[in-house]
């Protein structure tokens, strides 16, 4: 449509990222899993480690990597109007949608 102003957006039906071009937008498999933990559990604390197993499966890599793949999608979702991830201090994380 003429006019239409387009946002980035997640569609969960093809767990992919969308830009504001509407085309998929480049995100490691690894970030789209800890982002489709969140988005399945959406406006729920999800624990640090239901977020690993989900991730890594039973054998737990550097926590340190899960932070880094958090920084990314808080940068990816910056745009999306409402979203944003909360953190709770040494307990885990929310996604907050509207």
């Amino acid at each position: 449509m003429k006019g239409t102003i387009r946002v980035p957006y997640y569609s969960p039906g093809d767990k992919e990222f969308y830009g504001s071009h509407g085309r998929p937008r480049k995100v490691a498999p690894e970030i789209k899993k800890v982002y489709r933990c969140l988005y399945d559990n959406r406006n729920e604390l999800i624990s640090m480690e239901a977020i690993m197993d989900t991730v890594f499966g039973k054998e737990h890599h550097d926590i340190n990597k899960l932070y880094v793949y958090i920084s990314r999608l808080k940068r990816i979702i910056k745009d999306h109007p409402g979203s944003r991830i909360h953190n709770v201090r040494g307990k885990g994380y929310k996604l907050i949608v509207p």
